[in-house]
């Protein structure tokens, strides 16, 4: 019952503290949002702030459904622990729907800084699909097998999402330190002292 307890506790505290990041993440959307539409009509790049903040309220609602499916629905059914719940598969799909969003935005992004080379955002395009995609499949692959005693039949679809998602993040953060850097340089070399 102890190791029950740790797992249960533990999960209880990463979907809290979920909660908190995700309250943060949609304050800061909601004050770039307010501030822009205070002096302008906002950017294709800001209106991608709204979409996003759906998919992760959706999943954070789903997050509590899936707490309270288990622990309170569940409490005491040991054998339930192995069932596949839908709000499990539909919490990992708008996870992978979120990272494919934000990894689109930085391409969008990392496009705009240089818009002369065209190779990095287009990868980072192709394997932010190529994630989602492996993701999608994953869930679909979950949801036939219906027990998390057999989630080892999923490893392919599941190394194929993790290393195509850690692939474009690994890119994104290359692209914009290398981007920002030169921009930095760029603009420090424009300037004289006498």
């Amino acid at each position: 019952m102890a190791a029950l307890a740790s797992t249960n506790g533990v999960w209880l505290v990463i979907t809290f503290m979920q909660a908190l990041l995700q309250g943060m993440g949609m304050l800061q959307g909601f004050l770039s949002s307010s501030c822009c539409l205070l002096h302008s009509a906002l950017s294709p790049d800001q209106q991608l702030t709204v979409p996003l903040s759906v998919v992760e309220s959706v999943q954070m609602g789903l997050a509590f459904s899936n707490v309270y499916t288990w622990l309170i629905d569940g409490f005491g059914d040991f054998a339930n622990l192995d069932v596949i719940h839908w709000q499990d598969m539909s919490q990992l799909a708008a996870i992978y729907a979120s990272a494919f969003l934000a990894q689109g935005y930085f391409a969008r992004t990392i496009y705009h800084l240089d818009n002369k080379r065209k190779v990095i955002p287009i990868l980072i395009s192709l394997l932010a699909l190529l994630a989602f995609g492996s993701g999608l499949g994953q869930v679909a692959l979950c949801i036939g097998l219906g027990k998390y005693s057999e989630l080892g039949e999923t490893s392919t679809t599941t190394n194929l999402q993790a290393a195509a998602a850690l692939a474009a993040d690994f890119l994104i953060t290359v692209a914009l330190l290398w981007r920002l850097n030169d921009g930095w340089f760029g603009i420090q070399s424009q300037v004289s002292f006498h």
